[in-house]
């Protein structure tokens, strides 16, 4: 989701997740800097794969704040998450 500050994609994202958990989906929600520390000390203290886990196991994994990150990081983070087909993806940013 795109759009200029307060204009509602946290709360948005935030209530698809709740109506999703209603319907029992598995649902993770986090903020993109949390991702990429969490996978960064993944790296350091080599337990990357059990930390992803906790990002590819839910059906529907809701990242926020992508805007503190540059467009080609961006397109990483998605790329890593999508590589299992069955998750969606929905992450957010200011133009």
């Amino acid at each position: 989701m795109y759009g200029d500050c307060g204009t509602g994609k946290s709360h948005l994202a935030q209530s698809l997740g709740m109506t999703a958990c209603e319907k029992g989906i598995k649902v993770y929600y986090t903020t993109c800097a949390e991702v990429l520390n969490d996978l960064n000390i993944g790296v350091y203290e080599k337990t990357l794969v059990k930390r992803m886990r906790k990002y590819v196991n839910p059906q529907l994994l809701l990242i926020d704040e992508m805007s503190m990150i540059g467009s080609s990081w961006r397109l990483r983070v998605k790329r890593i998450f999508c590589l299992k087909s069955s998750m969606r993806v929905i992450s957010k940013t200011n133009p």
